[in-house]
């Protein structure tokens, strides 16, 4: 992002959207929320960061014991991920993915990865 932004400057906006696929990555939708549980303490890039570094290991276990690098208040994001706070927020990324004809995340063309064709669990 750095060579963007600094040909774009002050103009270039980073949206992100989740669009976690359970179906490959079973605790996509955990990771997701975690990343906004940290995104509730002004830490979303670095967990973020956290998370992609990660050698697979998603469980929520192992993304608790991960909160404590980005610098997290732990008690917080281990209650807002419990109580799963943050789901709402990823469910409007997903419901929005979906409405605007873009199932998954991009992927190259020939890609032996699954696309899905709707909302699993919502008969759309």
């Amino acid at each position: 992002m750095s060579r963007p932004r600094r040909e774009i400057g002050a103009e270039l906006a980073v949206v992100f959207r989740h669009l976690p696929l359970p179906e490959i990555h079973p605790h996509a939708q955990l990771a997701a929320e975690a990343s906004e549980a940290a995104a509730a303490q002004g830490r979303f890039r670095p967990m973020l960061e956290t998370l992609y570094r990660s050698d697979g290991g998603l469980s929520r276990q192992d993304i608790t014991v991960r909160a404590a690098g980005p610098g997290l208040d732990v008690e917080r994001f281990t209650s807002d991920l419990f109580e799963r706070r943050h789901t709402l927020r990823v469910e409007r990324d997903i419901d929005s993915a979906y409405a605007s004809g873009q199932p998954g995340p991009p992927r190259p063309p020939r890609s032996s990865l699954p696309r899905p064709s709707r909302r699993p669990g919502h008969g759309r």
